[in-house]
């Protein structure tokens, strides 16, 4: 009982986390459309899709396996995304 509490839980959570990465998509996006530099923005624009996807991809892969390295591979991605963030978001 206490397993199937902690998994609506977590579904609960995930459904705010997927409304803020929507969120974020979106002011990335408008970010790249007002760079100096689109052709550069848009580079870094799809090379953060690709791999926020596969996080997506697998972190939801993660929860239904409960796939803990999997899981911990999602967070080290984490970095990366943040280096396109930070590279688009200096082309600014």
């Amino acid at each position: 009982m206490a397993t199937d509490l902690r998994l609506v839980l977590a579904v609960s959570r995930i459904n705010n986390d997927l409304e803020r990465i929507g969120d974020q998509a979106v002011n990335i996006a408008q970010s790249g459309a007002h760079s100096r530099h689109p052709r550069v923005s848009l580079m870094w624009t799809c090379a953060l899709s690709e791999v926020a996807e596969e996080m997506m991809r697998d972190s939801l892969n993660a929860l239904v396996r409960r796939d803990v390295e999997l899981a911990q591979k999602v967070l080290a991605m984490d970095d990366q995304v943040d280096q396109y963030r930070d590279q688009i978001s200096g082309n600014c």
